[in-house]
């Protein structure tokens, strides 16, 4: 029932950790936010608290996915700390 005896019946789990290689196309979102900034003309000091704003949502939403991808990454049952919490 994992991937060590290719049973794959549980293969769109592993879309969620392919869902981490669109991580790397969210590096482009803090160069286009200061260009959005700038165009907007808002000062240096909101610009730099708006940029440390976005930085820390996007740690935490980075982490709160891996930690449900982590939840409902277990190759052996359905069962999970989720399911079993009720979340």
């Amino acid at each position: 029932m994992n991937f060590l005896t290719m049973n794959l019946t549980y293969t769109p789990r592993i879309y969620t950790v392919l869902l981490g290689v669109k991580l790397l196309r969210i590096r482009k979102a803090k160069y286009h936010l200061l260009l959005l900034l700038k165009h907007l003309k808002i000062g240096v000091e909101s610009r730099g608290l708006i940029i440390t704003l976005w930085t820390i949502f996007l740690i935490l939403h980075i982490i709160s996915c891996l930690w449900t991808a982590i939840g409902a990454f277990n190759t052996d049952s359905n069962e999970n700390w989720i399911i079993n919490a009720n979340l």
